[in-house]
């Protein structure tokens, strides 16, 4: 194997889960792995990815793969074009899967916030979506898993891709129909869209922020309405949904203050997604809790969130984490 004198794996890798890689399949992008330190090229662009290589991989107990960074949107084209190929594939374990449908919808997001504007890019993040409901309907398991993978270190990808999952959770809960959890769920990936338009030094400040600055973050969900209004076949359920996330039950939310029932369901569905995945990640000047500590303070909020729906979603976590 070729060795690459980069090491870097943030600034010149796309990390790939092993299983993402179909066999039978041909490489649009070179293969990389990691050896003492260093990336060393495996197979290049145009090779036929067999279950030899894939076995061999198996048995050095390689688990993740890793592109340059330069092939990264044909490593997400490729996802993207056999994503339900391989949450279909028998040959691949539950956990995987949905490591892989993780990482997938992480890397769309990334691609969506870095051209807010692109209609591919939008419809990869359906696609996305769609594996994340799949997922959900098809392995009893999969929330815990999902659990388990999100939540480690903050970031508006990551936290749009738990948003969408837990929102989709609760919604399945609700008993809602497939062309509804696909809305919930969509709307969990966009839903903070807008922050794209907010000064970064806000968005990442650890310090407390001034109430000018707190005004200009919450100018978030009508930045994400305006930029996605401009997709002129954006569902007004959906543009809804992402506008009203932050108003609260009792009135005291923004940006409208709206309050009860004419905050509409998605919107309060996505307000407890967004809460509990807050309250769970880990930053880097706070460390997130537990989820049975999550529970907890939403169980707390029943003024300014939909007391009923926290209990569904209560439901839901402890059947999934066997929170008790």
């Amino acid at each position: 194997m070729t060795a690459i004198d980069k090491t870097k794996k943030t600034s010149f890798t796309q990390s790939m889960p092993l299983h993402s890689i179909l066999v039978d399949t041909t490489l649009p992008f070179d293969i990389l792995v990691k050896e003492d330190g260093k990336f060393n090229i495996l197979k290049t662009e145009g090779t036929l990815y067999t279950l030899e290589i894939q076995n061999d991989l198996v048995c050095k107990g390689i688990e993740e793969l890793y592109t340059p960074v330069m092939n990264k949107e044909n490593y997400i084209n490729y996802v993207n074009k056999y994503i339900k190929k391989i949450l279909l594939n028998k040959q691949i374990d539950d956990v995987e899967k949905c490591l892989i449908t993780y990482h997938h919808s992480k890397s769309v997001m990334e691609e969506l916030l870095e051209n807010p504007d692109s209609k591919v890019a939008l419809s990869r993040v359906r696609v996305s979506t769609s594996a994340i409901i799949d997922t959900l309907l098809v392995d009893q398991k999969a929330l815990k898993s999902f659990i388990e993978i999100g939540g480690l270190n903050y970031s508006i990808c990551s936290h749009s891709v738990d948003v969408s999952i837990y929102a989709t959770a609760l919604a399945v809960q609700l008993g809602l129909p497939r062309a509804e959890l696909f809305r919930v769920g969509y709307a969990g990936m966009l839903h903070d869209i807008g922050k794209v338009r907010v000064d970064s030094k806000i968005l990442n400040k650890k310090e407390e922020l001034t109430p000018e600055e707190f005004k200009e973050i919450q100018k978030h969900p009508v930045y994400s309405y305006q930029l996605l209004k401009s997709h002129n076949e954006m569902n007004e359920t959906i543009l809804n949904g992402i506008l009203y996330h932050h108003e609260k039950f009792n009135g005291s939310g923004y940006p409208h203050g709206i309050k009860g029932d004419r905050i509409p369901l998605i919107a309060q569905i996505l307000s407890i997604a967004d809460i509990f995945s807050a309250i769970t990640t880990h930053k880097s000047y706070n460390n997130g809790k537990s989820t049975f500590e999550s529970l907890k303070e939403l169980k707390a909020m029943k003024k300014e969130l939909n007391p009923k729906l926290i209990g569904e979603f209560i439901k839901v976590m402890t059947k999934a984490c066997k929170v008790h």
